[in-house]
């Protein structure tokens, strides 16, 4: 597992286990979109509830992931 702390929330892709600036923790379930200038994220939380995120544009956040489990054909 990879993690990068002070992130732009554009950053979040898929399969990503985000932590936002307000210590909400969430796996995402989407790639992250803008909408109306704020990030968009589908995500479910610990605890198994499945909602969307709204995270500011000017927020950083924190992204893990298992780079193992990177398709490195989509690169190339």
């Amino acid at each position: 597992m990879v993690t990068y702390e002070g992130q732009s929330p554009s950053e979040i892709r898929t399969g990503d286990k985000v932590t936002d600036s307000l210590g909400r923790i969430f796996y995402a379930l989407s790639d992250a979109y803008m909408e109306l200038g704020d990030w968009e994220v589908k995500g479910e939380t610990p605890t198994g509830d499945v909602k969307w995120f709204t995270l500011d544009p000017k927020s950083l956040v924190t992204i893990s992931y298992d780079e193992s489990a990177w398709n490195q054909d989509e690169w190339n």
